[in-house]
């Protein structure tokens, strides 16, 4: 997304109360984990800030955060302000998230996510996004997000949870463990739980590998500190993404005979299900690789393989 390109956020009628949205965010457990604050939240528009943390590395050799982390913070920002840009009375469920990583993002500084509902129908909000370190027309990365309107079950209880006036749910302390240390290395070549062990993302989210029948299997451990949706107890959709993308690394890791960690170029995220607490499971195919450019499809579930909660589609550069 270009400054040059404005977008006018909508204007919601009624208006929705901002300051008890904002309270209700500042209630999820998985932005208090991570620390994520909002920088300015106004009708359809909003900025959230995410600060540089070691356990958010997902490349101990460089120190650059994981594209997870930053599919975190535009998802977020991305669905506080189309709650920002609806009434207070209409649920709100993720649709689908396309993510393009322009650049890494660059160690030790802040990031800052920046979206915008653009357009609202009856049924349906349009998003567009980006993140950056302070300067919105030097993007890191950019997303465009759909969400659905009005849905009841999951959406509903979603718009409940944002707008509840109840206590916020408190992350348990000590949830999130420290990071690896800063000197980690990556291990042998084709030992990819090793690789993973010696990822601190992969450590705060509890992402693990698992050996399957089909292929590496990678398993998203439940956590309290993962949770987005306290009323139902679901996964943060940003977990999930990151969960996915994680999965597709470690694939190619293991399957298509990547030296170092491939690194993202995009990624276009379907929410299908509700991801409900417990543990959480995805595996990758690879579509198409060539000598530089390789295309992965990845699939997550938690009971039933045949029944995903999310899938993926993403090109990776191999480095």
């Amino acid at each position: 997304m270009s400054s040059a390109e404005p977008l006018m956020p909508c204007r919601p009628e009624p208006a929705p109360d901002l300051a008890r949205i904002i309270r209700a965010f500042e209630a999820i457990p998985h932005c208090r984990a991570l620390g994520i604050t909002v920088v300015d939240l106004r009708y359809g528009t909003g900025v959230l800030s995410l600060d540089y943390d070691q356990r958010l590395v997902g490349n101990p050799r460089t120190g650059n955060v994981h594209d997870g982390a930053i599919t975190t913070l535009l998802d977020t920002v991305s669905g506080l302000v189309v709650m920002a840009a609806v009434p207070d009375d209409v649920g709100v469920a993720t649709l689908d998230l396309r993510i393009d990583y322009l650049r890494p993002a660059t160690p030790e500084r802040p990031m800052f996510g920046r979206a915008t509902c653009y357009r609202r129908t009856q049924n349906v909000a349009f998003v567009r996004g980006s993140a950056d370190h302070g300067d919105a027309a030097d993007p890191i990365a950019t997303c465009a997000g759909t969400f659905m309107l009005g849905a009841g079950g999951y959406a509903a209880a979603e718009a409940a949870s944002v707008h509840s006036g109840g206590e916020p749910a408190r992350a348990p302390a000590g949830a999130v463990p420290s990071a690896a240390p800063e000197t980690a290395e990556p291990g042998p070549a084709g030992d990819v739980p090793a690789v993973n062990r010696r990822i601190p993302y992969a450590a705060t989210l509890g992402l693990e590998t698992l050996p399957g029948s089909n292929g590496l299997v990678a398993v998203l451990r439940h956590r309290d500190t993962n949770i987005g949706n306290s009323v139902i107890r679901s996964v943060h959709g940003g977990v999930v993404g990151a969960l996915l993308e994680h999965a597709a690394i470690l694939h190619l890791l293991a399957e298509a005979e990547a030296e170092t960690i491939p690194k993202t170029i995009n990624v276009s995220i379907d929410y299908l299900r509700p991801c409900l607490e417990g543990d959480t499971f995805a595996r990758g195919t690879v579509i198409k690789q060539g000598r530089r450019i390789a295309n992965v499809r990845v699939e997550a579930w938690q009971d039933d393989p045949a029944r995903p909660v999310a899938a993926a589609h993403a090109h990776f550069l191999l480095i």
